[in-house]
């Protein structure tokens, strides 16, 4: 735990948000109800993590405390996954889990995100904790099928496909054939769902309202390459590397995983096998019927059971222990070559703390900063306290130059100098954002009189030309 937040804790810091993150402090620095409000029908999701951010940042508003938040979720799953290591996997020391998810890229990122995915995670711990003591130990409790419920109420309220995990559960008891415990465990179900009603009554909405602009562009098997390789990175962290080993490696991964199940190898550890399955695959059914854009994001609800199912398939080999350290030894190199891949920058996309200090640096009253692109104003206002007003120009709304000439000439037109700040993204799903049309009427009507590249972003100060 104190590893991780030797790592955790100055990046938090040192780093920049990016739009979504910027949505967040927006959604929840306000009162509580305006947080749950934006949760629902800005952020569609359920409001749990925005209404316990909100309550979270009345102690302090600044960037790193709202970070710090996820930081700690962060640092109790891996507590959490020492006591599931005792429990689903008793065949191997428990310190190898504990550096499986302490030094492991994906929990670092959710660490650095002020987003629902380290809370998530956390909440997939938690399921999988009260799962074992309330349904498949010996020594099952009333207690730990009653905070089962709980949880499983307050994941629901959190993240909609930590509903997934639920169904691995189900299927996991019927595997194992514990009809008692079944019955026990399907009318918690029935409690959770009653519960839920509420949630349940805005989802369809939210699913229509999250897709009426960007709908998925990939194929079935795009899709189940996407979530099958943010799997694999899971536990072979390959940032580093090319996409094209991805694949491969994950088909032999796969394969050893089948000839073990069907050797009858992995009856000690396929609780977190079969929970990971199950949930992988509603995933992908309901990414396909949704056409919810796919983000690598989403699939961090199976991170702590495809861990886990990766370390029972580890502990139910021929001389385990070995092979554990051997591939502790690897996954430590390939974690710190991810981990200096992704954060070389000390930036993530857009960069726009200095962004707006380089425009704060070199600024001079009514010169009004341009942004292309809505969605950038956010970050951008977070950090920018200068002399001029940000005014985002249309992107995927913008129809030809005119209405693009219109806007300038509201805006600008009345200015020496004026400031443009552009993303890297010129295409969003099924969604052209017109940069070329952009790039073609600043050639026309502006000249640069200075520019600077960020990470994944730029910004230019431009003159018109009368």
């Amino acid at each position: 735990m104190v590893i991780n937040l030797l790592v955790t804790i100055p990046l938090a810091r040192v780093l920049n948000v990016w739009v979504d993150e910027a949505y967040t402090l927006y959604t929840t620095g306000s009162t509580l109800k305006h947080a749950i409000g934006r949760a629902i029908y800005f952020e569609y999701q359920p409001p749990f993590y925005f209404a316990t951010l909100n309550l979270w940042r009345s102690l302090d508003h600044s960037v790193f405390f709202a970070r710090l938040f996820s930081v700690l979720c962060v640092t109790f799953t891996i507590y959490a996954a020492g006591q599931l290591s005792v429990r689903y996997l008793k065949g191997l020391n428990p310190a190898v889990a504990l550096v499986a998810m302490a030094i492991n890229p994906a929990a670092i990122w959710a660490a650095e995100e002020i987003r629902v995915y380290a809370i998530a995670g956390l909440l997939g711990a938690l399921l999988l904790w009260t799962f074992y003591d309330g349904y498949l130990t010996e020594s099952q409790t009333r207690n730990s099928r009653s905070l089962h419920v709980i949880l499983a109420v307050v994941a629901l309220y959190t993240q909609y496909f930590l509903g997934f995990l639920l169904a691995g559960n189900v299927v996991t008891l019927l595997v194992m054939r514990r009809s008692q415990a079944l019955r026990s465990y399907v009318l918690g179900m029935i409690v959770v769902a009653i519960i839920c009603l509420p949630i349940a009554y805005v989802l369809r909405g939210q699913i229509a309202a999250g897709t009426s602009t960007f709908v998925s562009s990939l194929a079935p098997l795009q899709l189940a390459n996407a979530i099958l390789s943010t799997l694999l990175s899971y536990v072979v962290p390959l940032a580093w590397c090319s996409a094209a080993y991805v694949l491969p490696i994950g088909l032999v991964i796969a394969t050893v995983i089948v000839f073990l199940a069907a050797r009858g190898l992995l009856l000690e550890g396929r609780v977190p096998c079969v929970i990971a399955a199950v949930g992988t695959i509603c995933l992908f059914i309901t990414m396909a019927i949704t056409k919810e854009p796919f983000a690598a994001r989403y699939v961090y609800i199976l991170f702590v059971p495809l861990v886990f199912a990766w370390l029972a398939v580890l502990a139910s080999l021929r001389h385990a222990r070995t092979i554990a350290i051997i591939w502790l030894i690897a996954f430590v190199i390939c974690s710190a070559m991810s981990l200096q891949f992704t954060y070389s920058a000390l930036a993530k996309k857009g960069d726009w703390q200095r962004v707006a200090t380089f425009i704060m640096g070199s600024e001079q009253p009514n010169e009004p900063i341009l942004v292309f692109g809505f969605a950038y104003t956010f970050p951008l206002k977070v950090y920018y306290s200068g002399k001029n007003p940000i005014v985002a120009l249309p992107t995927f709304a913008l129809r030809d130059e005119q209405q693009l000439e219109a806007k300038l000439d509201s805006t600008a037109g009345h200015h020496a100098l004026v400031w443009l700040v552009t993303g890297d993204r010129c295409w969003r799903e099924n969604v052209d954002l017109h940069c070329p049309m952009l790039e073609d009427f600043v050639a026309k009507h502006f000249s640069v009189v200075t520019s600077r590249a960020f990470y994944g972003s730029s910004v230019r100060l431009l003159r018109p030309q009368r």
